[in-house]
C-alpha cells in the first residue's frame, strides 16, 4: 500500500500544483508547518533550553523568554521570513517564474531544524541581514549609481552585529555581491563604509555622553565568551539530514548548469551569487564553530532559494520524486532528532 501512495504520488505533478502563489498553497504550508512545529512539544517532548535570553552583544541580556513563549513567537517569525523568501525572488527574479514554492521549502526546512525554533537576539540579527540581501538586489535593479544603497548594506549589517557579533563579517559576501553585479564603485564602498561605521559612532556616542563609557570596555571584555556555545549536537540525524540537503544542493547546481543558458543574463548573475553565498556562508558558520548551530540559518537561507530554484524550474517526474523524498526525509529526521539519534 504505502509503495502505491508513493508511486501515485510520484506521478502526480506536485511542483506544478504548488508553483502558482494561490491563497491554498499559502495556508496549506503555514498549517503543516504548525504541526510539524507544536505538535511534538505538545505531547511531552522536552525542550532543548528552558528560558532564551534576548542579548546584546551576547554578553548583557535584556529579557528572557521562557522556551514555550520563544517557540510559539518563533513560529510566527518563520512565516514572515519565509514569505519574504517568496516575495523577494519575485521580486527581484530569482526565480524566473512566479513560485509559491520558496515558501513551501522555507517553512518545511525551518520546521524541521530544531536549533532555529526559538526566538532570541540571533533571530533579530538574522531579518537585518535579509533586508541588507533586499538592499543588495535593489541595488543591481537600478540603472545608475545610488550611494544610499551600499550605506543601508553597511548600517544593517552592523545593527545585526550588535546582536551577534559575527554577522559584522557577513560584508565581505556583500562587497563580493556589489562585484558580482558590477555595482562596485569608490562612491559605493565609501557609502558602504560610513553605514557601517555610523552604528557605531551613535552607539559610542550614547556611552559617553551619558559617562557609561565603562560600558564599552565591559562589552569588549566579554566579548569572548561564548553565549550561544551549545553547538550542534553530533547526531547521526543531523549528518544524514545535513548531506542530503547537500546532495539536493548539488542537485540543484548541476541541473542549473544544463539549463543556464536558457536564462537571462540577470537571472543567471542571481543565482551565481545566491549559491556564491550559501557557500561562503557555511564557511563563515564553520570558522565559528563554536557558535554553529546558531549561525546556521543564514546559510540556510541562501539553501532554501536555490533548491527552490531547481523545484520551480522542474516539474519533472525525477523532481517529484526528489520532492517527495525531501519531505519525507525532513519529517523522518525531525522524529530521530527529537528521540535523540
Amino acid at each position: 500500500m504505502l509503495v502505491l501512495l508513493f508511486n501515485l504520488f510520484c506521478y502526480m505533478p506536485i511542483l506544478k500544483k504548488i508553483l502558482t502563489p494561490r491563497l491554498e498553497w499559502l495556508i496549506i504550508p503555514i498549517i503543516f508547518s504548525a504541526i510539524v512545529w507544536f505538535v511534538p512539544y505538545l505531547f511531552g517532548a522536552a525542550y532543548p533550553q528552558t528560558n532564551y535570553p534576548f542579548q546584546l552583544f551576547g554578553t548583557f541580556t535584556w529579557f528572557t523568554l521562557s522556551a514555550g513563549w520563544a517557540h510559539f513567537i518563533q513560529f510566527f517569525c518563520q512565516i514572515a521570513i519565509a514569505i519574504f523568501l517568496m516575495r523577494l525572488c519575485e521580486r527581484w527574479q530569482l526565480i524566473p517564474i512566479r513560485s509559491a514554492i520558496p515558501l513551501v521549502v522555507g517553512l518545511f526546512t525551518m520546521s524541521t531544524i530544531a536549533e532555529i525554533q526559538f526566538f532570541d537576539a540571533r533571530m533579530v540579527a538574522l531579518v537585518l541581514f535579509l533586508l541588507a540581501v533586499e538592499e543588495l538586489f535593489s541595488m543591481y535593479s537600478y540603472s545608475g549609481e545610488k550611494v544610499s544603497v551600499p550605506f543601508n548594506i553597511g548600517f544593517l549589517i552592523t545593527s545585526a552585529a550588535f546582536f551577534q557579533q559575527e554577522y559584522i563579517f557577513l560584508l565581505v559576501v556583500f562587497l563580493l555581491g556589489m562585484i558580482v553585479f558590477s555595482t562596485f564603485t569608490v562612491r559605493a564602498f565609501c557609502a558602504l563604509l560610513s553605514g557601517t561605521l555610523l552604528p557605531l559612532f551613535v552607539f559610542w556616542s550614547i556611552l559617553f555622553l551619558s559617562d557609561n563609557i565603562s560600558f564599552l570596555y565591559e562589552i569588549l571584555s566579554k566579548s569572548h565568551i561564548h553565549t550561544f556555545n551549545q553547538g550542534l549536537p553530533i547526531l547521526s540525524s543531523n549528518v544524514i539530514f545535513g548531506a542530503m540537503l547537500l546532495l539536493l544542493f548539488l542537485i540543484s547546481l548541476t541541473s542549473y548548469f544544463s539549463v543556464s543558458l536558457n536564462f537571462k543574463l540577470h537571472t543567471r548573475l542571481n543565482f551565481f551569487f545566491i549559491n556564491l553565498a550559501f557557500v561562503l556562508t557555511t564557511i563563515w558558520a564553520g570558522l565559528f564553530f563554536y557558535k554553529f548551530a546558531s549561525l546556521l540559518i543564514v546559510p540556510s537561507m541562501f539553501l532554501i532559494v536555490s533548491v527552490s530554484f531547481f523545484f520551480s524550474t522542474n516539474q519533472s517526474k525525477f523532481a517529484n520524486i526528489l520532492f517527495i523524498v525531501f519531505l519525507v526525509s525532513g519529517l523522518a529526521y525531525r522524529v530521530l532528532n527529537l528521540i535523540g539519534i
